[in-house]
Protein backbone atom coordinates (compact mmCIF):
# COMPACT_ATOMS: atom_id res chain seq x y z
CA UNK A 1 0.00 0.00 0.00
CA UNK A 2 0.71 3.73 -0.72
CA UNK A 3 -0.25 6.84 0.75
CA UNK A 4 0.28 10.65 -0.27
CA UNK A 5 0.33 13.98 1.45
CA UNK A 6 -3.73 13.91 1.00
CA UNK A 7 -3.70 10.26 3.65
CA UNK A 8 -5.51 8.86 0.41
CA UNK A 9 -4.34 5.16 -0.03
CA UNK A 10 -4.06 3.05 -2.86
CA UNK A 11 -3.22 -0.88 -3.20
CA UNK A 12 -0.41 -1.80 -5.17
CA UNK A 13 0.19 -5.33 -6.89
CA UNK A 14 3.75 -4.87 -7.45
CA UNK A 15 4.46 -1.08 -9.43
CA UNK A 16 0.31 -1.10 -10.65
CA UNK A 17 -1.82 0.45 -8.70
CA UNK A 18 -5.52 -1.96 -8.39
CA UNK A 19 -6.90 0.48 -6.08
CA UNK A 20 -7.09 3.80 -5.52
CA UNK A 21 -8.65 5.96 -2.63
CA UNK A 22 -9.01 2.52 -0.42
CA UNK A 23 -9.43 4.65 3.26
CA UNK A 24 -7.89 2.95 5.92
CA UNK A 25 -5.00 0.86 5.13
CA UNK A 26 -5.47 -1.00 8.27
CA UNK A 27 -9.35 -1.81 7.31
CA UNK A 28 -10.07 -5.73 7.52
CA UNK A 29 -12.13 -5.17 4.68
CA UNK A 30 -9.26 -5.44 2.53
CA UNK A 31 -7.68 -8.60 4.29
CA UNK A 32 -9.39 -10.65 1.91
CA UNK A 33 -8.26 -8.93 -1.21
CA UNK A 34 -4.48 -8.89 -0.07
CA UNK A 35 -5.00 -12.89 0.57
CA UNK A 36 -6.41 -14.14 -2.39
CA UNK A 37 -3.71 -12.54 -4.42
CA UNK A 38 -0.97 -13.93 -2.52
CA UNK A 39 -2.75 -17.45 -2.67
CA UNK A 40 -3.14 -16.84 -6.60
CA UNK A 41 0.59 -15.92 -6.96
CA UNK A 42 1.23 -18.96 -5.07
CA UNK A 43 -0.65 -20.90 -7.58
CA UNK A 44 0.25 -19.59 -10.28
CA UNK A 45 4.35 -20.48 -9.57
CA UNK A 46 3.97 -23.80 -7.64
CA UNK A 47 6.03 -25.25 -10.71
CA UNK A 48 8.45 -23.18 -10.65
CA UNK A 49 10.69 -21.11 -7.48
CA UNK A 50 9.25 -17.64 -6.48
CA UNK A 51 9.28 -14.99 -3.98
CA UNK A 52 6.67 -13.61 -2.05
CA UNK A 53 6.59 -11.09 -0.31
CA UNK A 54 3.29 -10.53 1.54
CA UNK A 55 2.75 -7.16 3.45
CA UNK A 56 -0.06 -7.04 5.75
CA UNK A 57 -0.83 -3.64 7.30
CA UNK A 58 -2.06 -5.67 10.17
CA UNK A 59 -1.47 -5.26 13.29
CA UNK A 60 -0.80 -0.92 12.62
CA UNK A 61 -3.67 1.21 14.45
CA UNK A 62 -6.42 1.81 13.79
CA UNK A 63 -7.04 -1.62 14.18
CA UNK A 64 -10.32 -2.53 12.42
CA UNK A 65 -10.85 -6.02 12.20
CA UNK A 66 -13.43 -7.84 9.57
CA UNK A 67 -16.49 -8.25 11.00
CA UNK A 68 -16.47 -11.99 11.34
CA UNK A 69 -13.09 -11.64 13.97
CA UNK A 70 -14.86 -9.11 15.85
CA UNK A 71 -14.97 -9.95 19.22
CA UNK A 72 -13.49 -13.24 18.56
CA UNK A 73 -10.83 -13.35 20.82
CA UNK A 74 -10.49 -12.38 25.01
CA UNK A 75 -7.64 -9.15 24.11
CA UNK A 76 -9.97 -7.10 22.75
CA UNK A 77 -9.53 -5.10 19.40
CA UNK A 78 -6.31 -5.92 19.03
CA UNK A 79 -6.68 -9.97 19.99
CA UNK A 80 -9.13 -9.87 16.97
CA UNK A 81 -6.82 -8.23 14.54
CA UNK A 82 -4.01 -10.69 15.79
CA UNK A 83 -6.64 -13.60 15.08
CA UNK A 84 -7.27 -12.21 11.71
CA UNK A 85 -3.78 -11.79 10.84
CA UNK A 86 -3.36 -15.92 11.96
CA UNK A 87 -6.00 -16.20 9.64
CA UNK A 88 -4.01 -14.86 6.63
CA UNK A 89 -0.79 -16.62 7.74
CA UNK A 90 -2.65 -19.73 8.29
CA UNK A 91 -4.44 -20.12 5.10
CA UNK A 92 -0.93 -19.06 2.73
CA UNK A 93 0.38 -22.16 4.43
CA UNK A 94 -2.48 -24.28 4.03
CA UNK A 95 -2.08 -23.48 0.25
CA UNK A 96 1.59 -24.75 0.35
CA UNK A 97 -0.05 -27.57 1.69
CA UNK A 98 -2.85 -28.59 -0.56
CA UNK A 99 0.06 -27.23 -3.44
CA UNK A 100 2.38 -29.91 -1.66
CA UNK A 101 5.24 -27.86 -1.82
CA UNK A 102 5.27 -27.04 1.72
CA UNK A 103 8.28 -29.20 2.35
CA UNK A 104 10.56 -27.13 0.38
CA UNK A 105 9.32 -23.66 0.73
CA UNK A 106 10.62 -21.43 3.15
CA UNK A 107 8.71 -19.46 5.23
CA UNK A 108 9.52 -16.22 6.94
CA UNK A 109 7.76 -14.35 9.45
CA UNK A 110 8.72 -11.26 11.22
CA UNK A 111 8.30 -7.40 11.39
CA UNK A 112 10.28 -4.61 11.39
CA UNK A 113 9.32 -3.12 15.28
CA UNK A 114 8.42 -3.92 18.57
CA UNK A 115 4.32 -3.37 19.78
CA UNK A 116 3.07 0.10 20.56
CA UNK A 117 2.60 0.38 24.16
CA UNK A 118 0.55 3.43 24.15
CA UNK A 119 -2.99 2.83 23.19
CA UNK A 120 -5.08 0.31 25.35
CA UNK A 121 -5.40 -3.31 24.56
CA UNK A 122 -2.15 -3.38 22.93
CA UNK A 123 0.89 -6.21 22.34
CA UNK A 124 3.72 -7.15 24.71
CA UNK A 125 7.79 -6.76 24.32
CA UNK A 126 8.32 -9.35 27.67
CA UNK A 127 10.80 -8.79 29.06
CA UNK A 128 12.28 -6.14 27.01
CA UNK A 129 12.40 -2.30 27.63
CA UNK A 130 9.97 -0.06 25.85
CA UNK A 131 8.33 -0.85 22.58
CA UNK A 132 7.42 0.76 18.85
CA UNK A 133 9.09 4.36 18.41
CA UNK A 134 12.53 3.98 20.77
CA UNK A 135 15.83 1.84 20.19
CA UNK A 136 15.62 0.41 23.42
CA UNK A 137 15.34 -3.55 22.64
CA UNK A 138 11.82 -3.40 22.72
CA UNK A 139 11.30 -1.29 20.01
CA UNK A 140 14.03 -2.65 17.56
CA UNK A 141 14.23 -6.85 18.42
CA UNK A 142 11.38 -8.87 17.34
CA UNK A 143 10.69 -12.32 16.51
CA UNK A 144 11.70 -14.02 14.12
CA UNK A 145 9.94 -17.30 12.57
CA UNK A 146 11.50 -19.55 9.70
CA UNK A 147 9.99 -22.70 8.84
CA UNK A 148 11.41 -24.89 5.97
CA UNK A 149 10.96 -28.54 6.77
CA UNK A 150 13.07 -30.00 3.84
CA UNK A 151 16.16 -27.91 5.19
CA UNK A 152 15.16 -26.24 9.00
CA UNK A 153 14.55 -29.02 11.99
CA UNK A 154 11.53 -27.56 13.92
CA UNK A 155 11.97 -26.25 17.15
CA UNK A 156 15.42 -25.65 16.68
CA UNK A 157 16.72 -21.41 18.06
CA UNK A 158 19.27 -18.97 16.91
CA UNK A 159 20.40 -16.05 19.47
CA UNK A 160 22.65 -14.61 17.19
CA UNK A 161 22.55 -11.10 15.96
CA UNK A 162 20.79 -10.98 12.43
CA UNK A 163 18.52 -8.29 10.42
CA UNK A 164 15.79 -7.85 8.16
CA UNK A 165 19.06 -6.33 5.52
CA UNK A 166 20.67 -9.69 5.75
CA UNK A 167 17.98 -11.55 4.03
CA UNK A 168 18.85 -9.55 0.78
CA UNK A 169 22.20 -11.66 0.59
CA UNK A 170 20.67 -14.65 2.07
CA UNK A 171 17.89 -15.25 -0.59
CA UNK A 172 20.81 -14.53 -2.91
CA UNK A 173 22.54 -17.40 -1.44
CA UNK A 174 20.16 -19.53 -1.39
CA UNK A 175 19.41 -18.87 -5.49
CA UNK A 176 22.75 -19.44 -5.84
CA UNK A 177 23.85 -16.05 -7.44
CA UNK A 178 26.08 -12.79 -5.96
CA UNK A 179 24.51 -10.57 -4.01
CA UNK A 180 24.71 -6.70 -5.94
CA UNK A 181 27.52 -4.90 -6.02
CA UNK A 182 26.63 -1.82 -7.18
CA UNK A 183 26.25 -0.88 -3.92
CA UNK A 184 27.27 -1.41 0.06
CA UNK A 185 24.95 -3.94 1.09
CA UNK A 186 25.31 -4.27 5.11
CA UNK A 187 23.63 -7.62 4.64
CA UNK A 188 25.43 -10.95 5.13
CA UNK A 189 23.69 -14.09 4.24
CA UNK A 190 22.69 -16.29 7.51
CA UNK A 191 22.46 -19.30 5.53
CA UNK A 192 24.20 -21.08 7.30
CA UNK A 193 22.09 -20.67 10.58
CA UNK A 194 19.56 -21.52 8.54
CA UNK A 195 20.84 -25.05 7.91
CA UNK A 196 22.18 -25.30 11.62
CA UNK A 197 25.69 -25.27 10.68
CA UNK A 198 28.14 -24.27 13.52
CA UNK A 199 30.27 -21.57 12.61
CA UNK A 200 33.41 -20.42 13.86
CA UNK A 201 32.59 -17.03 14.41
CA UNK A 202 29.08 -14.91 14.51
CA UNK A 203 28.15 -13.66 11.00
CA UNK A 204 27.37 -10.20 12.32
CA UNK A 205 28.76 -8.94 15.52
CA UNK A 206 26.95 -5.76 15.43
CA UNK A 207 23.82 -3.61 15.05
CA UNK A 208 23.59 -0.32 14.55
CA UNK A 209 20.70 2.25 14.66
CA UNK A 210 22.61 5.33 12.61
CA UNK A 211 23.62 8.27 15.51
CA UNK A 212 21.29 6.36 17.94
CA UNK A 213 22.63 3.14 19.14
CA UNK A 214 24.99 0.20 18.63
CA UNK A 215 25.04 -2.52 19.71
CA UNK A 216 28.40 -5.32 19.75
CA UNK A 217 27.85 -8.77 20.41
CA UNK A 218 26.09 -8.44 23.94
CA UNK A 219 27.34 -4.22 24.61
CA UNK A 220 24.51 -2.19 23.54
CA UNK A 221 25.59 2.08 23.58
CA UNK A 222 23.19 4.97 23.67
CA UNK A 223 25.27 7.10 21.50
CA UNK A 224 22.95 10.17 22.11
CA UNK A 225 19.97 10.13 24.44
CA UNK A 226 17.01 7.09 23.88
CA UNK A 227 13.58 8.91 24.10
CA UNK A 228 10.71 6.30 25.28
CA UNK A 229 8.82 5.56 22.66
CA UNK A 230 4.70 5.90 24.37
CA UNK A 231 5.53 2.99 26.50
CA UNK A 232 3.82 3.90 29.84
CA UNK A 233 5.87 4.37 32.84
CA UNK A 234 9.35 3.92 30.56
CA UNK A 235 12.33 6.45 31.48
CA UNK A 236 14.56 7.34 28.61
CA UNK A 237 18.57 6.83 28.74
CA UNK A 238 20.98 9.74 28.75
CA UNK A 239 23.39 9.41 25.55
CA UNK A 240 26.66 7.39 26.48
CA UNK A 241 24.32 4.99 28.66
CA UNK A 242 25.96 1.31 28.37
CA UNK A 243 24.21 -1.97 28.57
CA UNK A 244 25.16 -5.78 29.20
CA UNK A 245 22.29 -7.70 27.65
CA UNK A 246 24.12 -10.54 28.09
CA UNK A 247 22.76 -10.43 32.15
CA UNK A 248 20.55 -7.46 31.58
CA UNK A 249 18.16 -7.89 28.46
CA UNK A 250 15.78 -5.13 29.75
CA UNK A 251 18.35 -3.16 29.71
CA UNK A 252 17.46 -1.54 33.35
CA UNK A 253 21.62 -0.77 34.51
CA UNK A 254 23.52 2.24 32.84
CA UNK A 255 27.05 -0.05 33.60
CA UNK A 256 29.35 3.08 31.33
CA UNK A 257 31.29 3.73 34.52
CA UNK A 258 32.40 0.33 34.78
CA UNK A 259 33.49 -0.10 31.37
CA UNK A 260 34.33 3.08 29.97
CA UNK A 261 36.85 1.15 27.61
CA UNK A 262 34.12 -0.28 26.02
CA UNK A 263 31.97 2.92 25.52
CA UNK A 264 34.99 4.08 23.88
CA UNK A 265 35.28 1.35 21.73
CA UNK A 266 31.48 1.31 20.72
CA UNK A 267 31.83 5.20 19.84
CA UNK A 268 34.47 4.74 17.57
CA UNK A 269 32.64 1.99 15.88
CA UNK A 270 29.46 4.20 15.80
CA UNK A 271 31.74 7.00 14.30
CA UNK A 272 33.62 4.88 11.53
CA UNK A 273 30.08 3.79 10.97
CA UNK A 274 28.49 7.34 10.41
CA UNK A 275 31.07 8.30 7.92
CA UNK A 276 30.99 4.74 5.87
CA UNK A 277 27.39 5.48 5.93
CA UNK A 278 27.89 9.24 4.88
CA UNK A 279 30.29 8.24 2.09
CA UNK A 280 27.80 6.17 0.22
CA UNK A 281 24.25 7.23 0.68
CA UNK A 282 21.84 7.15 -1.87
CA UNK A 283 18.87 9.31 -2.48
CA UNK A 284 15.80 7.38 -1.34
CA UNK A 285 13.78 5.64 -4.51
CA UNK A 286 9.97 5.93 -4.96
CA UNK A 287 7.45 3.37 -6.57
CA UNK A 288 6.48 5.87 -9.07
CA UNK A 289 9.69 6.93 -10.37
CA UNK A 290 10.94 3.04 -10.23
CA UNK A 291 7.99 2.28 -11.92
CA UNK A 292 9.01 4.88 -14.56
CA UNK A 293 12.51 3.97 -15.20
CA UNK A 294 11.38 0.00 -15.95
CA UNK A 295 8.41 1.58 -18.54
CA UNK A 296 11.23 3.95 -20.10
CA UNK A 297 12.37 2.52 -23.87
CA UNK A 298 15.99 1.63 -24.19
CA UNK A 299 17.79 3.97 -26.49
CA UNK A 300 18.93 2.50 -29.49
CA UNK A 301 22.90 2.87 -30.09
CA UNK A 302 23.80 4.18 -33.28
CA UNK A 303 25.79 2.18 -35.18
CA UNK A 304 29.11 3.42 -36.52
CA UNK A 305 29.46 3.73 -39.88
Amino acid sequence: MNTSNTKKFSLYENLQISEQSVGSKTDGKHSPKLLSKGVEFIKKNKDKPFFLYYASPLPHTKWLPMNKFKGSSKHGTYGDVIQEIDWQVGTLLDTLDELEIADNTLVIFTSDNGPQLNVDGHGSSGPLRDGKWSNFEGGIRVPCYMRWPKVIKAQTENNQITAIYDLLPTFCDIAGIEAPKDRVIDGKSIFPYIRGEKVSEPIQTTFIVPNSTIRYKHWKLAFNSLKPGGGRNVPGAKAGSLFNLKNDVGETTDVSKQHPEIVQELTQKMNDYMKELQSNSRKMGTVSETAESMQKPKKKKKKQK
